[in-house]
């Protein structure tokens, strides 16, 4: 059949599905669904169930048969078989079609396994995709389906909830390429410290001042038996560095060291500040009084920095967004109930919160997928459908959680390591459909309260640099950046003063002048084209 004739056809059948979903009352969480009481069977009657009523789903009879093939990276957690005996009778009914889910199952290769699954896969019908794993880089190169027309049609739930500024991190020269998440979070990171020990030794309130943080991490150290004050995964130093450069913004990771001033196309290597030669200064004073080992560019330690926190080998640290430092504080909470966790953003010294972006984490066609339309119709529902919703985000009620009497998500009476169920969906997260989690930090008073209602837009989000004339360049500046800009912000360099001159010098040589003025050409092309 011609694709044509078949996008024409399914846009009927969406049209009277949602002239059927009008007579439908919405449920928003905790109400039971199929999915419950499915779940709340052994999982043994869940399949012998599935397996029934599977047989007589009733298909649109319009819409011919098709398996998709979604890709999700992270590793799939359990409980498929139970998952796939519910779903797939779902998705037969409803679309006529079955879903196979696959996963990188690795974080070790996942680079490589993505890029081979988008350059050498056309079985793949939707996946996710992200900046980190270079996204702009793939929608460049035609990767990924234009779905600008198609997201109307077939996710008309999903285009009717976003504001359309939403799309400007997951659009390319026009061009919508993915759907990123509902979901609410600040940009940059946040100092996670001890307040109970704060409090213990009556250190003044934590401000974020260079002062502030030392006179707190140096009181501790001396009165403690913790080995070291902080250590840095996902992040480091120059992140303080940054926020106290308040009238400016960071570009992003290709840019390297490169901020702009807000407001304007005024830009500069962070290092050419002149307050980088204090920072430097402060940095080999903070290791001297031992708050990071003196190896720690030499030390290859994956410890994740939240188990350090919990097993009290630190006592702060830093990351890059709420859900992320919340969960360490939970896993904390669950050994240590009488410890206080407090979290301060540092986006407080500049007053200015940006939403995070939203290339961030994203949903996407691949180029070439044969049914990149039944794909969306059935992503619209798991995203946007709260049966569908909690059955591909939480698992089988009973099974893999349940809820408390304030439904609360609970795993009480749940062997979370057998039960593990986790489907990798983290760019389909949608805030109005999630059910609560008792945090060890009210969400809520703390952050939807008090710091989200300042987010705004990034004015860099959708901006992607093109290094196709400056890859040579790219490459020699980051090297140069690791080999003597590291250093320095881990305070490990006997000369800081002299150091910051080497490091100004070398990126000169690797062609820090031609990168900045390429970067700085797109830039303005960039912001001239937003107004």
């Amino acid at each position: 059949m011609n694709k044509k004739i078949i996008s024409l056809l399914l846009a009927v059948i969406m049209a009277v599905s949602l002239l059927a979903a009008c007579g439908q009352s919405a449920q928003t969480g905790g109400a039971t669904t199929a999915a419950t009481t499915a779940a709340q069977t052994t999982a043994a009657a869940a399949t012998t169930q599935a397996a029934t009523t599977t047989t007589t789903a009733k298909a649109e009879p319009d819409l011919p048969f098709v398996e998709l093939n979604f890709y999700f990276m992270g590793e799939v957690g359990n409980d498929m078989d139970e998952f796939h005996a519910i779903f797939d009778e779902w998705t037969l009914r409803d679309f006529n079609c079955k879903v196979n889910f696959k996963h990188a199952n690795t974080w070790i290769d996942y680079a490589a396994k993505y890029n081979l699954m988008l350059t050498a896969d056309d079985t793949i019908d939707l996946c996710y995709a992200a900046n980190w794993i270079d996204f702009y880089s793939y929608a460049k190169k035609d990767a990924f389906e234009d779905i600008t027309d198609l997201l109307p049609q077939y996710c008309p739930d999903i285009w009717a909830a976003f504001p359309r500024d939403q799309f400007n991190g997951a659009t390319v020269n026009g061009k919508i390429y993915g759907v990123p998440q509902k979901w609410t979070n600040y940009h940059g990171e946040n100092f996670v410290y001890r307040e109970d020990l704060r409090k213990k030794y009556d250190v003044p309130e934590i401000d974020l001042s260079w002062e502030s943080m030392e006179t707190y991490m140096q009181t501790i150290l001396e009165n403690e038996e913790f080995p070291f004050a902080i250590t840095y995964q996902y992040n480091n130093p120059v992140s303080h560095y940054l926020a106290h450069l308040t009238k400016y913004d960071g570009i992003d990771n290709t840019a390297i060291a490169m901020i702009s001033e807000r407001g304007t196309k005024n830009t500069m290597m962070y290092y050419d500040d002149p307050s980088y030669v204090d920072f430097a200064r402060r940095m080999k004073r903070w290791c001297d009084l031992g708050f990071w080992s003196k190896s720690i560019l030499a030390t290859a330690d994956s410890t994740d920095h939240g188990d350090l926190f919990k097993e009290e080998l630190i006592f702060v640290t830093l990351n890059s967004h709420v859900d992320r430092f919340q969960g360490i504080a939970e896993d904390a909470a669950k050994d240590h109930p009488d410890w206080e966790i407090g979290a301060i953003p540092l986006a407080t010294l500049k007053n200015v919160f940006y939403h995070t972006r939203m290339a961030q984490d994203l949903t996407c066609i691949p180029n070439g997928s044969k049914n990149p339309e039944r794909a969306l119709m059935v992503f619209n529902k798991m995203m946007m459908d709260p049966e569908y919703y909690e059955l591909v985000m939480y698992g089988m009620k009973g099974l893999n959680f349940n809820l408390d009497g304030d439904g609360y998500v609970s795993y009480e009476g749940i062997d979370t390591t057998a039960r593990r169920f986790d489907l990798c969906l983290w760019a389909m997260r949608n805030e109005d459909l999630a059910f609560p989690v008792a945090r060890n930090w009210d969400r809520k008073s703390l952050y939807e309260d008090k710091w989200f209602p300042k987010l705004v837009f990034d004015p860099f989000d959708g901006f992607a640099i093109d290094l196709e004339n400056i890859q040579a360049e790219h490459t020699a500046i980051n090297q140069v950046m690791k080999e003597y800009a590291d250093p320095i912000q881990f305070g490990i360099v006997p000369d800081p003063d002299g150091a910051v001159e080497t490091l100004r010098q070398k990126m000169k040589e690797a062609g820090v002048d031609k990168f900045k003025a390429e970067i700085d050409r797109q830039l303005s092309a960039y912001l001239d084209s937003k107004g």
